[in-house]
């Protein structure tokens, strides 16, 4: 019987996890992005209600995923992204209301 090597697209949210904390290739979280990011952008969106605030946060989520992942192995990839991004925002939006109270005081 032959064996044969997964497609990417064939293995598990858990599994790409393991993958780039094993070899850090950003191949692993790029398609962790191809999964996800249109759910970090719906939620990102309801949070700043700006297409291109909520795109910029896509991306630096999944920046600061290279970084997180290194250091936490997720038991569901999926619930454990919707935190990490609604924590992004909810820290945004707190970094933005000092910057404006700074500027109005």
């Amino acid at each position: 019987m032959f064996f044969r090597k997964k497609k990417i697209s064939e293995v598990d949210d858990l599994e790409l996890v393991v993958l780039y904390q094993r070899t850090h290739d950003k191949q692993h979280v790029g398609e962790l992005y191809q999964r996800y990011s249109h759910l970090v952008y719906g939620l990102c969106l309801g949070y700043f209600e700006d297409r291109e605030t909520a795109r910029d946060a896509v991306l630096n989520i999944f920046e600061k995923l290279f970084e997180q992942l290194k250091k936490h192995k997720p038991d569901n990839f999926k619930i454990w992204l919707t935190f990490v991004a609604r924590n992004f925002c909810i820290s945004e939006i707190r970094k933005q209301k000092t910057r404006s109270e700074r500027q109005d005081g």
